[in-house]
């Protein structure tokens, strides 16, 4: 074991899971949840409060009268499902300081997600599979680099190098040069943290699992979708040409037609979901 991941493993030196996260995972995975009563615990942290207000006042929704309140945004917004997914994606975030971090950008790190966690939530129909949920899939993708988080509030000068170097170097992969530099790559970081923190399976195990095309574990596809998704958000905000292989689309059982219809919607959907990412990356 790397001594960085020792540091990782010793219990006092990671945070526990946020005590208003761990009610909103229970209170969302109960079919008779009470809307008035998740609003309540999301309202009791005032800085995820007015980011899911500000989300939901966003033009990607084009609302026509403003949003004041947690339940207006579940019930005329967002839904019950995506107000949760995003209210436990800020409150884990909410322990780490990346500010230290040289080169860290937050915003990238949120447009990424977001990205993310939309095209694993209109990709996941189409695989046709009743145990890969659109909402579920959501989640997992907005936490799926969460160990990009701990491993820069953790080590900030050490990731700050690595981010460097990966963006000097063209033929790098970021991975490679964390696990040389410091013994975990941050896809290790998050599993760790996940576990910790006893997040439902698949995120733990999309977490750990995603940037491996050749995974073939445990919820191996529904790990591949969301690994395809974070390649396919990573495309766009970098303005490349996005080259996905039909026998990757195969293997997934996604029809190329329907496929195609996704990037494209949310490739129209790209500019609103930077504008989101920039209210959660307020710190």
């Amino acid at each position: 074991m790397s001594d960085t991941l020792r540091t990782l493993c010793d219990i006092p030196h990671l945070p526990p899971l946020p005590v208003i996260a761990q009610q909103i995972l229970e209170q969302a995975t109960d079919k008779d949840v009470d809307i008035r009563r998740l609003s309540k615990t999301i309202e009791q942290d005032p800085g995820v409060m007015a980011r899911i207000i500000g989300l939901s006042n966003a033009a990607y929704f084009g609302q026509p009268k403003p949003i004041y309140t947690v339940q207006d945004a579940i019930v005329r917004v967002l839904g019950l499902k995506t107000v949760s997914s995003l209210a436990i994606g800020i409150l884990l975030s909410s322990p780490f300081d990346v500010s230290k971090c040289g080169g860290f950008d937050l915003q990238r790190y949120w447009h990424v997600a977001l990205l993310s966690a939309a095209v694993g939530r209109s990709l996941a129909p189409l695989l046709k599979d009743e145990s890969i949920e659109p909402d579920s899939s959501y989640l997992c993708g907005l936490l799926h680099n969460i160990g990009m988080l701990v491993l820069t509030s953790c080590f900030p000068s050490e990731m700050g190098s690595a981010i460097r170097a990966d963006h000097e170097d063209e033929s790098s992969h970021l991975i490679e040069i964390e696990e040389r530099e410091l013994g975990i790559d941050h896809h290790c970081a998050g599993a760790v943290i996940a576990r910790k923190w006893h997040l439902p399976l698949d995120v733990s195990v999309v977490i750990e699992n995603h940037h491996d095309k050749d995974y073939q574990g445990e919820l191996a596809r529904k790990v591949k979708m969301i690994g395809l998704a974070s390649r396919i958000a990573n495309t766009m905000i970098a303005g490349d040409e996005l080259q996905v292989e039909t026998d990757e689309l195969g293997s997934l059982g996604i029809d190329s037609a329907a496929f195609e219809q996704v990037i494209e919607r949310i490739t129209e959907q790209n500019e609103d979901i930077a504008s989101m990412s920039r209210i959660l990356a307020i710190e």
